[in-house]
């Protein structure tokens, strides 16, 4: 038998389960958990509960912490960034008039990393950002992948 907990990271996605660490937790709570993209902010949703090991959905990650007063101005900071993210990103759009829709911009929670997705009609990457941004950085493609290169016409 284990504890598990539910968590989203976006309001609608998909729940994934944590240990909960032996911490109290509530619906509704916010809660810090290490996940493959690092660390994340994310809001319970399935109070803890038991279930039986043969219904692991895979080996849990423990919940790091309750969210502090720190983590929840941080996120409020990195929704200013991801405006911020979203206008030199419409910026660079127009600029090199690159044939493409900016989806969204996505700042993982400690900042390390800006994802934007987008849409496009011809046959280019994300990786075309690599030549277009000031100073050499990782991209990253919608996925989640880093990626490097240059813009393929």
């Amino acid at each position: 038998m284990a504890d598990v907990v539910g968590i989203v990271f976006q309001s609608g996605s998909k729940v994934y389960y944590f240990d909960p660490a032996s911490l109290e937790l509530a619906r509704g709570e916010q809660v810090v958990v290490q996940t493959m993209r690092g660390t994340e902010i994310g809001e319970v949703v399935d109070s803890p509960r038991v279930i039986p090991d043969d219904e692991l959905p895979a080996p849990l990650k423990r919940v790091v912490r309750k969210a502090n007063i720190k983590d929840l101005e941080l996120v409020e900071a990195n929704k200013t960034l991801r405006a911020e993210a979203l206008q030199v990103c419409r910026d660079l759009i127009a600029k090199h008039e690159l044939d493409m829709k900016l989806v969204d911009a996505e700042i993982v929670f400690g900042g390390g990393k800006v994802t934007s997705p987008s849409t496009r009609t011809r046959g280019w990457t994300s990786a075309a950002w690599s030549p277009i941004s000031p100073r050499p950085s990782r991209c990253v493609s919608s996925s989640g992948r880093s990626v490097r290169g240059r813009r393929r016409d």
